[in-house]
């Protein structure tokens, strides 16, 4: 059996970098109950994966550097969430990397706790949610929790934040990184018009 200690997946310097599926052209990965860490890489520069299926990803406390990047053909499902639109349960996040969702075009949702530690290239950073973690993704609206302190640069740049509220922002809210919510003219996406 699996022991507790075997529950998060390795960290990997890169991608194609020792994963046992890296040149497999795997189309779906099903992570069961119980995975409670995908490490850094472990499915970055997958083009031929459509499908990410957590059993229950409320189970997750870390999520490593660019571990679902450049992923833009994923549609990710968390089949413990109760939300209809497809949104992850990511508020058992504790540790999350930069770029750890860069480019997934199709993660339409992600519910976020507030004691993430951001993992990025200068160091780590309490309670803030990580340098273009979900840049380029499909996500609608988001909650920044009350005990984020710090939203990273580019985090949510160029995602069509379109269903209300857009942007829900707490109190505890100290630092706003450039471009955290940006968009790219050139893209076709709806602009946020609330706050």
């Amino acid at each position: 059996g699996v022991g507790a200690s075997d529950t998060t997946m390795p960290n990997y310097s890169s991608a194609k970098d020792g994963q046992p599926w890296a040149e497999a052209a795997v189309s779906t990965f099903y992570i069961a109950k119980g995975v409670t860490g995908i490490g850094s890489y472990a499915f970055a520069s997958q083009p031929s994966l459509n499908n990410v299926v957590f059993q229950d990803a409320s189970d997750l406390t870390y999520i490593g550097q660019r571990a679902f990047y450049d992923d833009d053909n994923a549609v990710f499902t968390d089949e413990g969430s109760e939300d209809e639109n497809a949104t992850l349960d990511l508020s058992g996040v504790t540790t999350m990397g930069e770029y750890a969702f860069y480019n997934c075009d199709k993660l339409t949702g992600v519910e976020l706790g507030g004691s993430i530690t951001a993992v990025e290239g200068n160091g780590n950073t309490s309670n803030k949610i990580p340098n273009h973690a979900f840049t380029s993704t499909g996500v609608q609206s988001i909650t920044v929790p009350s005990e984020i302190k710090e939203v990273g640069e580019y985090a949510f740049y160029d995602c069509p934040l379109n269903i209300d509220p857009y942007i829900s922002l707490q109190e505890g809210l100290k630092t706003i990184g450039d471009y955290a919510f940006g968009k790219n003219d050139a893209a076709p996406n709806t602009m946020m018009t609330s706050l």
